[in-house]
């Protein structure tokens, strides 16, 4: 059986830096390959877990998922990033955002978001990665070394948070994922009370649960204060306007099971369904 010590050992006989490293997500540990260079301030991080499983299941060669990694990694190894931007206060509180993750014991700036076992943190986007949004977690020392209170990064990280918040009748933010307008009657009564609260990029966007001024928008709409939050994952939510004639542990269940069978356990957000009121 291969593993990750076959990885490294190929990787550096054919002339690479590399690395090993068990990198934590949501609270799932992931087996990485870091690819150094002397050249770079920062290396390209390869996840191997699913590209060990392929190799041990015969679904691709050791030699074929060896070539994949150094494509990767080619693509990858010259992107520019200027790590003294987190010395740079005003480029931190410009792009410093609201991400919500299960509660962990990773040493970040995070505090209860008010929905049990999931907790709040800051995060830095870095718009300059061209292969998608980069973001790195924001922690006590990063705040201390660009001269931030944490009251201050909090203020500003709802700022820009809540500026970026989107809300959708669910068929609405399906068709902008899939690029397709469904039909009219299936909007009827605005997909059924259920709305997707996410941000324009749909990326870690379950935050947006957090912008008051946006779910008293809703309240208002839809003439309740009483909803259902359904953690579909770390990047949006579903909301629910709570009629009665839900039964929240049939609504957990769901999660549940779509959790189970549908998101990346990096991505799971919670187990249960929750009501709050605004």
């Amino acid at each position: 059986m291969y593993t990750i010590n076959n990885i490294i050992e190929e990787l550096n006989n054919r002339g690479f830096n590399a690395l090993s490293q068990v990198v934590t997500k949501n609270r799932v540990e992931l087996n990485a390959v870091v690819i150094k260079s002397e050249a770079k301030n920062i290396a390209p991080t390869i996840y191997v877990d699913e590209i060990l499983e392929s190799i041990n299941n015969g679904e691709i060669s050791f030699e074929d998922a060896i070539l994949h990694m150094v494509t990767l990694y080619e693509g990858r190894k010259d992107v520019a990033f200027d790590d003294s931007v987190l010395r740079d206060k005003e480029y931190i509180l410009s792009n410093l955002y609201i991400g919500l993750q299960r509660e962990g014991t990773e040493e970040l700036v995070k505090r209860d978001c008010g929905f049990d076992g999931i907790e709040a943190y800051l995060y830095i986007r870095l718009e300059k990665f061209e292969d998608g949004i980069g973001t790195v977690k924001v922690n006590s020392k990063v705040l201390d070394l660009a001269e931030i209170t944490e009251a201050e990064a909090w203020k500003r990280a709802e700022e820009n948070t809540f500026s970026e918040t989107t809300m959708q009748p669910i068929f609405s933010a399906i068709g902008a994922l899939v690029h397709e307008e469904f039909p009219e009657e299936e909007l009827i009564d605005e997909s059924c009370g259920l709305y997707v609260l996410s941000n324009k990029s749909m990326n870690l966007g379950a935050s947006a649960i957090l912008d008051r001024k946006a779910l008293q928008r809703l309240s208002e709409k839809v003439h309740t204060k009483e909803f259902i939050m359904i953690p579909s994952s770390r990047h949006e939510v579903i909301v629910v306007p709570n009629t009665g004639n839900i039964k929240l542990e049939d609504v957990t269940e769901m999660v549940n099971m779509v959790n189970s069978n549908e998101v990346s356990p990096i991505d799971q957000l919670a187990d249960k369904a929750y009501k709050f009121t605004i």
